[in-house]
C-alpha cells in the first residue's frame, strides 16, 4: 500500500480495491458457516460430555454474535492501513478509540442492566432459538457491544477515506457484496438444512458424531456456495479454480530418469 500510494492515487485505490474485495469473498462464507455450525464448534472444542447444553447454547449464541464483526474487523485492519500509508495515523486511533469506548459501555451496561432493557427477552429468545433455559442471555450484549463497536469504527473509516481520498467503499465494493452475499445465504440455508435432515442420524452425543455431523453439513452448504459463485462468474473464485487446474497434481509432468541411467 505504501509503494501504490507513492505511485499514484489510481494505483493507491486499485491496490486496495484488490485486497478488500478478496476479504469480502472469504469472510462472508466463513461468517456464515460460524453462525450456522456454532454449536458444533463450540461441542468439537469443549467437548460433548464435559460441556452442558446450557453452556453449550450460551457460548454459541455469543460466539454467532462475535462471528457477524469478522467482515468488519478484516476491513478494519485494510483501512488502517490506507490511512498509515499515507501517512494519517491520527484518524484511524481516534475512530479505534470510539470504537473500543461505546463497546465497553455496551457490554457493561448491557450486563448490569439487562432486566431493564426493553425488548431484552424478545432478543434473547430469538438468539437463543427461542428458550433462554438454563443459559445467561445477559452475557449476550458482550457479543453486542463488541459487534456495535467494531461496525461504528468501520463506518468512521468508511466516512473518513471518503473525505481524505475520495475513496467511495460502497462504490468499490457494493456489487462484489451482493454477489457474495447471495452465494453465503446459499451456504447458510443449505447447510441448516442438511444439519436438521442429517439429525436423525447423528445424535450429538458424542464426539465423531458432533464432528461428522457439522463437517457433513458444512461440506455439502460449501459446494452449493461454490457453485453460486461460478455461476455469478465472481472473480475471486474463478481465481481460486484456475489456481487448482494449474496446480493439480495428475496434470503435472512427472520427470522420468533418462533411459540410460537405466
Amino acid at each position: 500500500l505504501v509503494e501504490s500510494y507513492q505511485t499514484s492515487q489510481e494505483v493507491f485505490k486499485k491496490t486496495a480495491t484488490t485486497i478488500g474485495s478478496s476479504i469480502i469473498f472469504w469472510s462472508l462464507p466463513c461468517m456464515a458457516l460460524f453462525i450456522v455450525l456454532r454449536a458444533h464448534i463450540i461441542r468439537v472444542i469443549y467437548g460433548s460430555t464435559s460441556f452442558s447444553w446450557g453452556d453449550t447454547r450460551t457460548t454459541a449464541a455469543l460466539f454467532a454474535l462475535v462471528t457477524v464483526s469478522i467482515v468488519f474487523q478484516s476491513l478494519i485492519l485494510l483501512f488502517v492501513r490506507m490511512y498509515y500509508a499515507s501517512g494519517k495515523t491520527r484518524f484511524p486511533l481516534i475512530f479505534s478509540i470510539l470504537g473500543s469506548v461505546l463497546s465497553v459501555a455496551i457490554a457493561t451496561l448491557g450486563v448490569l442492566f439487562y432486566d431493564k432493557i426493553p425488548g431484552n427477552e424478545l432478543f434473547s429468545s430469538f438468539v437463543f432459538r427461542f428458550s433462554t433455559e438454563d443459559t445467561r442471555p445477559e452475557l449476550l450484549f458482550v457479543g453486542v457491544g463488541y459487534v456495535v463497536g467494531y461496525l461504528v469504527t468501520m463506518i468512521s473509516l468508511c466516512v473518513g477515506l471518503q473525505l481524505h481520498f475520495n475513496y467511495s467503499v460502497v462504490k468499490e465494493y457494493g456489487v462484489l457484496f451482493l454477489k457474495t452475499l447471495l452465494g453465503t445465504i446459499g451456504i447458510a440455508g443449505v447447510s441448516y438444512l442438511t444439519l436438521a435432515f442429517l439429525a436423525p442420524f447423528f445424535p450429538l452425543t458424542s464426539f465423531v458424531n458432533v464432528l461428522m455431523h457439522g463437517f457433513i453439513s458444512g461440506s455439502i452448504g460449501i459446494l452449493f456456495g461454490a457453485t453460486i459463485f461460478y455461476l455469478l462468474k465472481i472473480e475471486e473464485f474463478l481465481v481460486v479454480i484456475d489456481v487448482i487446474k494449474r496446480h493439480t497434481f495428475w496434470k503435472v509432468k512427472v520427470i522420468a530418469p533418462n533411459e540410460s541411467a537405466l
